[in-house]
């Protein structure tokens, strides 16, 4: 088949289910279908629906494709398209018996075919599970690569796309492609279970607990490449957003790879080709200085022979040698090989070694529990690309441990206190730095287990032995800052409450401003409707959720208990709210990110709002309307002009709450990297000042707030990421 020109802007790539061989499959002939009234007119949507292109670039049908239909029932029935390949339309007919349903009903036809699809009539949804593996068809898309879906009353069935593709076009020179993996930078799921809803054929990810974060297109025996003209190369996609851009490892018949990222966003939309530029696949060069897969290096602190427990591998150890020698170089390390390649490194195998530098082969998947607990000299830890498991307490107490390399493009679990030491009680971090290879920072930063520790996670060049240049290393984002929720109540009737203004203003201008935001009560005894201008209704919910004993007082997040006050300025910020930023704040990063966007128009406020996960749990999201510079001229107590203004004082609750449930609207269960999106409208008060109003959003998981975020009116405010100067 010759290579298509494409007239798409921004089309981009995939893989759909169209092979050109034909299907042997026991059918009863057209005319005995058309006498019994049992077949479907199909179509496609438009020129950019997708089975197959032609030498023409047109999507055409295959002889003999296969469907799912639905027929007036949520009973599955194999249907068969019984025209010729390169037709745009034709007739479907039922593939053995199927007796026509008595009662009327809509007729469901998705492609391609299989018996595992869970039709839902009442909710007119449809449930499959999508695969990671999708395979190569010269010039078009491989069965996987594609899925469709159409309703009708009729028997006229227009078929709608629900994937989008990624368009990959690559050069080379003796190069034959093996494979092509794809997958998000931040951590996005790309195939597992999905629900389609019938209606428009858009589909989303149902809750997975092993979510599916990468692609690969098999292309077989190998797909030779030319060094003039490009060859394309499609993988079908849900539509979504990378947030953090893409990764692409590409593999040749050789085993040699080359890996493409980008940090930039990119969108897949359905019915959309996203077309990459066209780049060479040039080979990345191997690391030379790394032992086989039966080899363990090693050297200890005082100089001899490492002992250890038992059998340390899931191999029979067959010499144990000092020196490791790669053709005419020699390295002082010790060689242990075995009569196997090595896959484990077995619990305790190294408790209480004397090991100050290791190597682990490619090969190990496993470090088991405790298998390094207590070397209180290990320095450097060297663990390969197959890595998969660190178990609970593998490096707990290795005090002195500097540097861990782990080349896993793909994060490997990693066990409770498996990286830090125990002193009193008190479990921190050891404090290693953690290299990765440059494509993989995002995705280990934004990993559940290893998210806590982003700060000390570095990109490295394994090849080169180094640190990448700076000029070289991406944009990468660090994890979402933490800020969290302090809820003042307070009030004009309040002799104490100048005091306290006094103290959050040091705190305002302190290295703290950035850990925090605030939201100001006035709704109890202390603050009279009619008396106090910052009063609201909402605020007298929240003060009867709180049920403060005394004013003023200050609460941490939803939590009871009140914040001290300290004796004066400087002990309350750098005494008393250090000690709770440092007990309660994530330094490594919050749970989620909050982005929003805020509109006063016409009397009312619109509220957009996106909260992408950094962990995998359920959330929920409460929008509170807050407003400065409010005049309160008979402050009690006021020493000051300072004392006379209420800022960030609560006017408006736009999500779901009462006086026992502050935590407002579900966002539902989130895989990391997905993005919740929510809107609300606010018709604004005559009371209150527009300029002066902000929007607080309050994210949290089914217990406490996890992060927050505060944007003012007629102003867009991006996810907020940690930075060094931020850290605790």
């Amino acid at each position: 088949m010759r290579r298509c020109v494409y007239l798409f802007l921004l089309a981009l790539v995939a893989l759909v289910g169209c092979s050109q061989y034909e299907i042997d499959v026991e059918s009863v002939s057209v005319e005995e279908r058309v006498e019994q009234n049992l077949e479907l007119n199909v179509s496609l949507e438009g020129d950019d629906t997708r089975i197959y292109l032609d030498d023409a670039c047109k999507t055409v049908w295959n002889k003999n494709d296969l469907l799912t239909v639905f027929y007036k029932s949520e009973a599955y029935q194999q249907w068969q398209f019984q025209g010729n390949t390169g037709d745009r339309s034709g007739v479907i007919t039922p593939v053995g018996n199927v007796t026509r349903p008595s009662r009327e009903g809509s007729i469901v036809v998705l492609y391609p075919d299989n018996a595992n699809y869970v039709y839902n009539m009442a909710a007119n949804t449809v449930k499959l599970t999508t695969t990671a593996e999708q395979h190569y068809v010269e010039d078009s898309y491989g069965a996987g690569g594609n899925i469709m879906v159409s309703q009708s009353v009729t028997e006229n069935i227009g078929l709608k796309n629900v994937y989008g593709w990624l368009r990959i076009a690559l050069k080379g020179d003796n190069q034959s492609i093996r494979s092509i993996k794809l997958t998000g930078n931040n951590g996005e799921q790309l195939a597992g279970n999905i629900q389609i809803d019938v209606d428009d054929a858009t589909a989303s990810f149902v809750a997975d607990k092993s979510p599916i974060k990468s692609i690969t297109l098999n292309c077989a025996d190998g797909v030779s490449l030319s060094k003039s003209s490009a060859t394309m190369f499609y993988i079908g996609l849900m539509p979504q957003t990378f947030s953090r851009g893409i990764t692409i490892e590409i593999e040749n018949t050789r085993g040699e790879k080359m890996t493409k990222s980008t940090s930039k966003k990119v969108v897949i939309s359905r019915r959309t080709i996203l077309p990459m530029s066209a780049f060479e696949f040039v080979p990345e060069p191997a690391e030379v200085f790394y032992p086989a897969n039966n080899q363990v290096w090693y050297n200890t602190y005082g100089g001899d022979f490492v002992t250890y427990k038992s059998q340390p591998f899931d191999a029979n150890i067959t010499s144990h040698e000092s020196g490791v020698c790669i053709g005419e170089m020699c390295y002082s390390l010790y060689c242990i090989t075995c009569d196997a390649s090595v896959t484990a490194v077995n619990s305790v195998e190294f408790y209480n070694s004397d090991l100050q530098i290791i190597y682990l082969p490619h090969s190990v998947t496993t470090i088991g529990g405790s298998a390094f607990f207590k070397s209180q000299n290990l320095e450097e830890v060297h663990i390969g690309s197959g890595i998969k498991s660190i178990g609970d307490g593998a490096f707990t107490n290795c005090g002195n441990m500097q540097k861990l390399y782990i080349r896993a493009t793909t994060p490997p679990s990693l066990g409770n206190y498996a990286l830090v030491s125990d002193s009193s009680g008190m479990y921190t971090y050891i404090g290693c730095t953690i290299y990765v290879p440059e494509s993989a920072v995002a995705a280990y930063k934004a990993h559940p287990n290893w998210s806590k520790y982003a700060d000390y996670i570095r990109a490295y060049d394994f090849v080169a032995g180094k640190e990448p240049e700076s000029g070289d290393e991406p944009i990468i984002e660090s994890p979402f800052n933490h800020r969290l929720l302090i809820v003042d109540h307070t009030g004009v009737n309040c002799g104490y409450c100048p005091q306290v203004i006094d103290r959050l203003n040091a705190l305002a201008n302190s290295k703290f401003a950035e850990y925090y935001n605030e939201v100001a009560i006035h709704g109890g005894a202390f603050a009279p409707s009619g008396v106090d201008p910052a009063y609201s209704y909402a605020a007298t919910v929240v003060n009867k959720f709180y049920s403060p004993t005394g004013y003023p007082s200050m609460y941490l997040n939803f939590a009871d208990g009140t914040i001290a006050r300290g004796s004066s300025d400087l002990i309350f910020v750098n005494t008393t709210m250090s000690n709770i930023f440092n007990a309660n704040r994530n330094k490594f990063g919050a749970d989620a990110g909050i982005a929003i966007t805020t509109s006063a128009k016409s009397g009312k406020l619109s509220i957009d709002v996106d909260v992408m996960a950094a962990k995998e749990q359920k959330y929920n999201i409460a929008v509170w309307v807050l407003e400065n510079n409010i005049s309160s001229p008979n402050q009690n107590g006021a020493t000051s002009d300072l004392h006379r203004v209420a800022n960030h004082a609560l006017r408006y609750i736009a999500s779901s709450y009462n006086q026992d449930y502050m935590l407002g609207d579900s966002l539902g269960y989130l895989s990391v990297g997905q993005v919740a999106e929510k809107s609300y409208s606010v018709t604004i008060d005559s009371s209150w000042v527009t300029a002066n109003l902000e929007v607080l959003v309050i994210v949290s998981d089914e217990q406490d707030v996890v992060n927050t975020a505060v944007c003012p009116v007629n102003a867009t405010r991006n996810y907020e990421y940690m930075s060094d100067a931020q850290t605790l």
